[in-house]
């Protein structure tokens, strides 16, 4: 939603949410906390947003494996975009978090394809059983072409733009 002033010009803006859950975003990425390789992920992931259990966001990204330039390839979580059940970057982050009647792993086919220079964007909508409450304060993950953990940042709040 924007707000314009008397003269026309931009002056405020905010997400629009159906209020049953928050719209989260992920920033900020710092090196997941195992990782010692040369790619540095950054840019974000959302708005994210819920509805019933199932989340949806966009994501633009910088510094993720060239490697995935054709997409994924047969490594397991290869190229993935994934939140995982931990709350932390700085540690273990846990495996793919999915809850409640979702039983099989909804991640597995959830992968970015990246251009030479290692950016990449898009969206996905991702069933996890989840609530935007259950979501919030998760880690989000970048993995590398082979699948290892390079890039990490929380799930928070997104909080509103002024122009």
């Amino acid at each position: 939603m924007i707000v314009h002033a008397y003269d026309g010009s931009r002056i405020g803006c905010a997400l629009l949410s159906d209020g049953v859950g928050a719209t989260l975003v992920a920033s900020a990425f710092v090196p997941y906390f195992s990782y010692s390789g040369a790619l540095g992920v950054g840019g974000s992931v959302g708005p994210m947003s819920t509805a019933g259990t199932t989340q949806t966001f966009a994501y633009s990204l910088s510094g993720v494996d060239p490697q995935c330039s054709s997409g994924a390839g047969s490594a397991g979580n290869s190229c993935g975009i994934h939140i995982h059940a931990g709350s932390t970057c700085t540690a273990d982050a846990l495996g793919h978090y999915y809850t409640g009647a979702v039983s099989a792993d909804p991640w597995t086919a959830i992968a970015y394809t990246s251009d030479a220079s290692g950016a990449s964007a898009g969206s996905y909508s991702v069933t996890t059983g989840g609530s935007s409450a259950e979501v919030a304060g998760r880690a989000m993950i970048v993995h590398a072409y082979d699948g290892s953990r390079i890039g990490c940042a929380i799930l928070g709040a997104a909080t509103p733009l002024t122009l």
